[in-house]
Order: structure tokens, then C-alpha cells, then sequence
């Protein structure tokens, strides 16, 4: 192999080795996998010292392996030392390319190829060199903290804005995004911008784990709430919605954006993930009563299970002192058919509408509607 100088590629001893940022995996021996839509997968095997990492997403495929740690320079675009060796492969389209880098007496010994013939060194072959070790750690998303790090002290915030438009990967967006907000308080502008990023984001793992992220280490305002809550609407899986609706029921929602929170609660299909999501929103010490009665509202229309709507409206029996709540809970309590569930919704109530004689009247008449007479009779005594 030939022996020959990357320009800011490769550093020899002494004190550019010493300024490099570490860069290695420190997850235990396994696989991370992770498969989305549009046949994308992601792969990170760990076994002892040695790791391989493989992208396949839209015609491209991206593989890397590598013994030992690796340190990357301190702008952490650029590989400075391999403790044994890296290889990293691309394939996309009709492109072929590969680069083996290993630890020789000085520092690194180089070689790449491209359509599998070996390039001789020169400035074209540094530059294809460099842009393929940044494919690298673009689409793998490995040290995504430290290369956030290092973007923001040299350039700026709006650089690690930038550069999460350069990822190749869902998995290394979600990754970026997850580093910039765990990183620095943003302004209500950069949250926005942070949130509008995950747009071009397919996976549903990826959009709710970044989300998630954000919505931990960031204020909020109206304005950046109903930016995530846009986001959240290009997830299709019911679970990944209620991860972000639960988080969400951590913070202040205004009438507007609580409107746009039921409207994404309204299209979970699944009657389990609704309810949860649903329980968390009705917690919140600063819902309204408008509010709460939207939400019983939704709950009427959506859920087709007597037992999460019941247990929804026994959540929400605290809050029958308000006429509004009074009325959208008795709506909802007309569509459960099961004597047990509505008997036991009804107990609940009765502890709400103790002091109340007119929503009394309400329940007792509710209570008549039971067809079972054990359940009728025990649903009644609660209002003696």
C-alpha cells in the first residue's frame, strides 16, 4: 500500500494525535437494529474490540468495520488515528467506493478505491477520502455529541442547523437532533427550525425519539408546541403518538394548541394507546374545563371499548361539577352497553356529585338505563 498525505485527513504524532477527540462505540457486545419504512434499516454490530456498522435507505448502502477505538480530529470531521484499521464501502447507484485506513509507524496508511480500481494519491483522491469519511459519520450518527460539540464552539448554532441537512440517515437525524437539544438552550426560533428538520424524517421511531428528546431539554412556547404537534401528525404508529402526547401533557397547552393535541389524539386507532394518551392530558393541572370536555368528546367518538372508556370517565369524574364536563361525560357515558362498566363509572361520579342535587338527578336517570338489575341497584345505592 501506498503511503501518502490526506492534507487534514491525517495527522502524525505528537500534538495533533493528542488534540484528537476520542471516537469510539461503548455499547456493551450485540446488535442495535433498527427497521423502518421504505426497506431502511440500520445496523450496529459490537463484538469485543471490533464494530461494523451497514445503512441501507433509498438506493444507498453504506457499510463500515473497524478494530479498535478511532479518534477523529478536533473539528470531528476528519479521522486522525485507527488503533488497528477502518474500512468503510459505498454503494449508490452505479458508484463504487471504498477506503481502508490503517495504523502505520507515523500515522495513517490510506488506500482508495473507486468502481474497485485503487486511485493514485493526489488532491482528487484527498478530497474523495475526505467526503467519504463524512458519508460515514453522517449516516451512521456515531459521536453525534461531540461532533455537535465541535460545530457549534467553531461555527455556531446555525452550523449544527446546517449540518443536520447534510445527514444521509433517519437514524442520524434523529441522533443530531437528540445532540442539539441536549446541548444547548435554544431559542424559540432554533426550537422551530429543530422541529421543522425531522419533516424529511420517514421513520416513526426516529421522528418520536427526536421529539421526545426535544420536548425533555427545551422551553416551550405556543408557537413551538404546535410546530411538534405538526411534526408528530406524519407518525403513523399509535404507539410512537402516545409517547409524544404523554410528554406533551407535561406542558402548558392554550385553547388553540389544544385543539391541534386532540385533533392528533383523534387519530389513534388504537383504543389502548388513546386511553393512555387521553389519561395523561386529563392530569394536567392546567387543563380547563372546555378542555376536559373536548376531550370526552373525542373519547366518545373514538373508542369502541367499553372498558378504556370507562376508565376514562373515571378519571375524569372530578371535573362533573362543571356543566359542560356534566353533559360531554354523559354523552360519552351513553355509549358503553356493558352494565358492569357503566355501573362502575357511575359509582365514581357519585363521589363528584355529592353536594350537587341537579347532576344527581342526572346520574340517578343515567343509572335507570341499566338493564342488568344487580348492577342498577348497586349503581343507585351510590347516590343515596
Amino acid at each position: 500500500m501506498t503511503i501518502f498525505s490526506l492534507r487534514s485527513l491525517l495527522f502524525l504524532c505528537g500534538a495533533a494525535v493528542a488534540a484528537a477527540i476520542t471516537f469510539a462505540v461503548v455499547t456493551s457486545d450485540g446488535d442495535v437494529e433498527f427497521e423502518g419504512e421504505d426497506a431502511t434499516s440500520v445496523r450496529h454490530t459490537v463484538r469485543g474490540d471490533s464494530s461494523e456498522f451497514s445503512l441501507r435507505e433509498d438506493g444507498l448502502t453504506l457499510k463500515a468495520d473497524w478494530r479498535g477505538k478511532l479518534k477523529l480530529d478536533k473539528t470531528g470531521d476528519d479521522i486522525a488515528y485507527v488503533e488497528d484499521y477502518l474500512v468503510i464501502e459505498i454503494e449508490e447507484g452505479d458508484n463504487r467506493e471504498s477506503l481502508r485506513l490503517e495504523k502505520d509507524g507515523r500515522g495513517l496508511e490510506a488506500t482508495y478505491w473507486r468502481d474497485g480500481n485503487e486511485q493514485e494519491p493526489g488532491d482528487e483522491t484527498d478530497a474523495h477520502v475526505h467526503d467519504l469519511i463524512l458519508r460515514f459519520l453522517r449516516a451512521s450518527g456515531f459521536e453525534a455529541e461531540m461532533r455537535v460539540k465541535k460545530i457549534i464552539e467553531e461555527r455556531g448554532v446555525d452550523a449544527a442547523l446546517a449540518e443536520i441537512d447534510a445527514l444521509s440517515s433517519d437514524y442520524a437525524v434523529r441522533q443530531y437532533v437528540a445532540a442539539l437539544s441536549e446541548s444547548e438552550s435554544l431559542s424559540e426560533e432554533n426550537v422551530e427550525r429543530l422541529i421543522d428538520k425531522l419533516l424529511r424524517v420517514k421513520g416513526d421511531h426516529d421522528i418520536a425519539r427526536a421529539l421526545l428528546s426535544i420536548a425533555e431539554h427545551q422551553e416551550f412556547t405556543e408557537a413551538t408546541t404546535a410546530a411538534l404537534i405538526s411534526v408528530s401528525e406524519n407518525i403513523d404508529s399509535d404507539y410512537e403518538k402516545r409517547r409524544v402526547l404523554t410528554a406533551l401533557a407535561d406542558r402548558p397547552l392554550s385553547d388553540a394548541v389544544s385543539e391541534k393535541t386532540i385533533t392528533l389524539l383523534s387519530s389513534i386507532d388504537s383504543d389502548h394507546d388513546f386511553r393512555v394518551s387521553m389519561e395523561a392530558l386529563l392530569a394536567r393541572e392546567d387543563a380547563s374545563e372546555d378542555q376536559i370536555a373536548r376531550l370526552l368528546d373525542a373519547a366518545a367518538e373514538k373508542l369502541e371499548n367499553d372498558h378504556d372508556l370507562r376508565l376514562i370517565l373515571t378519571k375524569s369524574a372530578t371535573h362533573l361539577a362543571d356543566e359542560t364536563v356534566a353533559n360531554a361525560w354523559l354523552l360519552a357515558f351513553d355509549e358503553i352497553s356493558s352494565d358492569y362498566d357503566r355501573r362502575v363509572a357511575l359509582e365514581a361520579a357519585a363521589l363528584a356529585a355529592s353536594d350537587n342535587e341537579a347532576l344527581k338527578v342526572q346520574l340517578r336517570d343515567a343509572a335507570e338505563t341499566i338493564a342488568s338489575e344487580y348492577d342498577r341497584e348497586r349503581a343507585l345505592k351510590a347516590f343515596e
